[in-house]
């Protein structure tokens, strides 16, 4: 088994990174810095480097990139959706193409967070509150009819025993005590 790991210098994608090495896979990470390969998912043109790294049976696309901090995604920038969007789109037609399988990494702002007494099932019906929400929805649904084997795991928040960075909310919050 191979990786593709997207996203690898993120507060997931790093410790993805390291689990990975730990048990000897095989990764080749692409992102934005510091990375082996440049990828940038706001930008169309760097997409390509997905398809060079000739991603197959033996491979898991593992996608950790995305925006993930709630504030930008609730200021209207059609943009930033529309790129995000997009990238789901190619990575889950390449995923499904070369027959590699996708991992992707969701929120559980697609759900509507009303819910007290019992947690939500993976069947439960998306009910987004905000446009957070609605962005992470909408990705699922590109991937979940692309059909591309995938695998979705919903988090409520990333973070990492050693993360000082701001966009790390454990950080965040340790800071502000």
């Amino acid at each position: 088994m191979r990786v593709i790991l997207i996203g690898s210098t993120g507060i997931l994608g790093s410790e993805i990174l390291k689990a990975c090495a730990a048990i000897n896979i095989e990764v080749t990470s692409l992102g934005r810095q510091n990375n082996q390969y440049h990828l940038n998912i706001e930008d169309p043109s760097s997409y390509h480097i997905l398809n060079t790294l000739e991603p197959g049976p033996d491979c898991a696309v593992i996608n950790c990139a995305a925006v993930t901090n709630v504030d930008v995604c609730e200021r209207p920038s059609p943009a930033i959706s529309n790129a995000m969007l997009f990238w789901i789109r190619y990575m889950s037609n390449t995923c499904k193409f070369t027959g590699s399988r996708l991992v992707h990494i969701s929120s559980d702002y697609v759900f509507g967070g009303t819910r007290q007494d019992i947690p939500y099932n993976i069947s439960d019906p998306h009910c987004p509150v905000n446009k957070y929400g609605e962005l992470k929805s909408a990705a699922e649904e590109i991937i979940i009819t692309s059909g591309a084997e995938y695998q979705i795991y919903r988090t409520a928040a990333n973070f990492s025993i050693c993360s000082k960075s701001d966009k790390d909310f454990a950080y965040r919050a340790l800071l502000a005590l």
